[in-house]
């Protein structure tokens, strides 16, 4: 829990502040859902929400433990390149996990392009058979409306 009454505008609101971590193993879409229990119809409460994303996992420092102090300079070197080479596997795994996520959303909004344009193509079709049928109807009404009155 954490309380910064000196950051906020609006004192009241900043009594409660939360803070919470979530860690997912793919990256993508989070639904998150929020609830105020001392909220009502008549006495509304504000529920603000600060996302932020962060993949960087702590660098591991290199310590006297993991490298003794006689290592030669190729050890040392060997160390931090295994490190940052573990770094550079995990930010490609994120990359890797982004771009599926974007790829299945792309291929939803493919899908759903298609549907619009079906339905869209066969709206314009149904508007000329209801015009042309209200014709029929019409021309055949003032038909006998003319004959009945013997204007024809």
């Amino acid at each position: 829990t954490r309380f910064d009454r000196e950051d906020c505008s609006y004192p009241a609101a900043c009594d409660y502040t939360e803070t919470i971590h979530f860690k997912t193993e793919l990256g993508g879409t989070v639904d998150i859902c929020a609830r105020s229990l001392s909220a009502s119809k008549y006495r509304p409460s504000r529920i603000g929400l600060d996302v932020s994303m962060s993949s960087q996992e702590p660098k591991l420092a290199l310590s006297e433990s993991v490298i003794p102090e006689d290592a030669s300079l190729t050890e040392r070197s060997s160390a931090e390149l295994l490190r940052d080479l573990k770094h550079l596997h995990s930010s490609v795994a994120e990359v890797i996990a982004e771009a599926d996520h974007a790829k299945s959303r792309e291929v939803l909004f493919h899908h759903n392009e298609l549907e619009k344009h079906t339905a869209s193509f066969w709206w314009p079709v149904v508007q000329i058979c209801v015009l042309l049928l209200t014709g029929y109807t019409q021309a055949g009404h003032m038909v006998h409306f003319f004959k009945r009155r013997r204007i024809i």
